[in-house]
C-alpha cells in the first residue's frame, strides 16, 4: 500500500491486536500502539471493506498514540495499521478471519 506516493514498511515498534478470528464482523475489537517517537497518525484500513480506511487518528507532539476502537469488517481479509511517524510510514498487518461479514 502507498501512502501520498510513500510505501509503508513493517516495523514492530507498531503494536496492533485484533483477534484473528471474528465471529461477527460487525464488532471487531482493535487496539494499535506506535513505539516510535515523533507519531503524527494511526491509520487503520480493511483491504475488502467497500471503503478500506476505517479510521484516521492525530496527535500532538507529546501526546501517547494509541487508540482503541471497534471495526466492522465485510469478509476475511488484511487489516492493516499504518503510523506516520517522522515523515514515513511503518505499520503492521493480520489477516483476519471473519465468520459474518459485518458491512451487509
Amino acid at each position: 500500500m502507498v501512502l501520498g506516493g510513500r510505501a509503508w514498511l513493517p516495523n514492530d515498534a507498531v503494536r496492533m491486536e485484533i483477534p484473528q478470528l471474528a465471529e461477527n464482523g460487525a464488532i471487531v475489537p482493535i487496539t494499535v500502539e506506535s513505539r516510535l517517537p515523533d507519531t503524527r497518525r494511526i491509520l487503520v484500513f480493511a483491504e475488502k471493506n467497500p471503503d478500506p480506511l476505517l479510521a484516521e487518528f492525530h496527535f500532538e507532539p507529546g501526546a501517547d498514540p494509541w487508540v482503541t476502537l471497534r471495526l466492522k469488517l465485510n469478509e476475511t481479509g488484511p487489516v492493516l495499521a499504518i503510523v506516520e511517524s517522522g515523515g514515513q510510514f511503518h505499520g503492521a498487518k493480520t489477516i483476519v478471519k471473519v465468520m459474518l461479514g459485518g458491512c451487509g
